[in-house]
């Protein structure tokens, strides 16, 4: 299954599990967001210095493989967890 990722709202890439999305932009203000099937992530606001570098993980939220039910009844934005990388 593919993921997509945004940034500003656009799509920059696809990729699959493992694999890695290196993508330019301006330093400013942004917006950075994963969307994988009918699920995506919250939208994250991401302040970048002229040549700085982040990086960013995605994942299913904690226990979204053993819980089936727990998964259908939540809201398709939760089940992605998106957050920068330190």
């Amino acid at each position: 299954m593919w993921s997509e990722h945004y940034i500003d709202g656009s799509r920059v890439g696809r990729l699959r599990r493992g694999e890695l999305c290196l993508t330019q932009v301006p330093g400013g203000a942004h917006t950075v967001q994963v969307k994988i099937a009918w699920c995506s992530s919250q939208v994250l606001s991401v302040s970048l210095a002229q040549g700085e570098q982040k990086s960013f993980i995605c994942r299913a939220r904690a226990g979204a493989s053993s819980d089936l039910v727990g998964v259908v009844s939540q809201r398709c934005d939760e089940l992605l967890v998106l957050r920068e990388v330190q």
